[in-house]
C-alpha cells in the first residue's frame, strides 16, 4: 500500500492568519511600550532635577542657607574677572551650576535631560575639576568657567578662552536677582518652583484679571524646542521642582498648585496659577516689561546667559530655544 505524504509547512492562508496575529500584536504592545518609555525617562529625569535640588541644599546648609552665587564666592576674582561693583555679572547658569560640578556635588552626566531635544545641548565629559585653565588663577578657581549651560554663553561678556559653543545644562532655574534674590535660599517651600524643564514663549490672550497664557507665534513659542522635553508640539509639559526638592509633572506651565496673588485684580482675580516662564507684574498679570523684570517676585524660571551692570541698573539676558 502506498503511503500518503505528510504535510510539513504552512498554507498560505495559515501564514496570512500567523502574520496577522503578529501584527495585531504589536500594534497593542507598541503604545504600551511606548509609554512606559515615557514614563522611565520622566521618572529619571525627575530624579536628576530632584537630586539638583538637593545639592543645592546641602550647599546651603554650609553657606548660611543661600544657594550657590559666584558672585558672593569668587570676590578675589580668581576664577572669573570683573570690575568693582559689576560682580553680579558673574551669576549666569553656567557658574551657578558649574560650582555644583566642581565640589562634586553633581556629575556633569546630570546636568543633561534625559529627553533633551536640542541638538546644542551634550553632556561636558572635558570637566577639569582641579586647576581649571579657564580659570584666572587655576589653583584657587572655585569652578571651571568654561562649562556652559547654553549655546549663548560661549559668545558672553564672561566667556573665557575655549569656551565650551555646546549648551552643557538642561534646566531653568529661579533668577537670584531684584526682589527674587532673597528666594535664592533654602527655606524648604513645597509651593516655591525652582528648578524646571526649560520652557517656551508666551503672549497673554485677554486682560491680567482673566486672559491665558497662548504659545507665542514663531521659533521660540510654536516651534520652541522645549515643547519635545515630555510634551508635544503644541503644548508644554514637563517637571518643576520646588524649594523642598520634591518634583512634580505639570500639564501646565501655569501648574494649579502654583499660587500668586496678584494684587492689582479685583477680589475675584486676584489669586490665580502663576505662568513659570513668564516674568509677570506682581500686581496686574500682564506681562512686566524689561525694566522692571527683577522688581517682581513671582515665579520666573530661566537660564540667564549674560549679565550686564550700568549703576543701579541689572540686565539679565534670558536664554531662549
Amino acid at each position: 500500500m502506498t503511503q500518503k505524504n505528510r504535510r510539513t509547512g504552512f498554507t498560505l492562508i495559515e501564514l496570512l492568519v500567523v502574520i496577522a496575529i503578529i501584527a495585531l500584536l504589536i500594534g497593542i504592545l507598541l503604545p504600551a511600550l511606548s509609554k512606559a518609555r515615557k514614563t522611565a525617562q520622566q521618572l529619571k529625569d525627575s530624579t536628576q532635577i530632584r537630586n539638583i535640588l538637593q545639592a543645592m541644599a546641602v550647599f546651603a546648609n554650609q553657606n548660611r542657607d543661600s544657594y550657590p552665587l559666584p558672585s558672593r564666592l569668587d570676590k578675589g576674582n580668581k576664577t572669573i574677572n570683573a570690575a568693582a561693583g559689576q560682580e553680579s555679572i558673574k551669576d549666569t547658569t553656567r557658574n551657578i551650576f558649574s560650582i555644583l560640578v566642581f565640589d562634586g556635588s553633581i556629575p556633569t552626566e546630570m546636568c543633561i535631560g534625559t529627553t533633551e531635544p536640542n541638538g546644542q545641548f551634550e553632556v561636558y565629559k572635558d570637566y577639569e575639576l582641579s586647576e581649571p585653565e579657564g580659570a584666572v588663577d587655576p589653583d584657587f578657581a572655585l569652578w571651571d568657567p568654561k562649562f556652559s549651560a547654553n549655546p549663548a554663553d560661549a559668545s558672553s561678556a564672561t566667556a573665557v578662552a575655549n569656551q565650551n559653543p555646546q549648551g552643557n545644562f538642561s534646566y531653568a532655574h529661579t533668577l537670584p536677582f531684584g526682589k527674587r534674590k532673597s528666594l535664592w535660599s533654602n527655606d524648604f517651600s513645597a509651593t516655591q518652583a525652582m528648578l524646571s524643564n526649560r520652557g517656551p514663549e508666551y503672549d497673554l490672550n485677554g486682560s491680567g484679571q482673566d486672559g491665558t497664557w497662548q504659545l507665542v507665534e514663531g521659533t521660540y513659542g510654536e516651534q520652541s524646542n522645549t515643547l519635545l522635553i515630555h510634551g508635544g508640539r503644541s503644548k508644554w509639559e514637563g517637571l518643576i521642582g520646588y524649594n523642598d526638592a520634591h518634583v512634580d509633572f505639570s500639564p501646565e506651565a501655569s501648574p494649579e498648585k502654583l499660587i500668586f496673588t496678584f494684587t492689582g485684580l479685583t477680589q475675584q482675580y486676584r489669586t490665580q496659577p502663576d505662568n513659570i516662564f513668564v516674568c509677570e507684574d506682581d500686581a496686574l498679570r500682564t506681562e512686566a516689561p524689561d525694566n522692571m523684570r527683577l522688581n517682581q517676585r513671582n515665579a520666573w524660571l530661566r537660564q540667564v546667559s549674560n549679565i550686564t551692570v550700568s549703576g543701579a541698573n541689572t540686565t539679565v539676558t534670558i536664554f531662549q530655544d
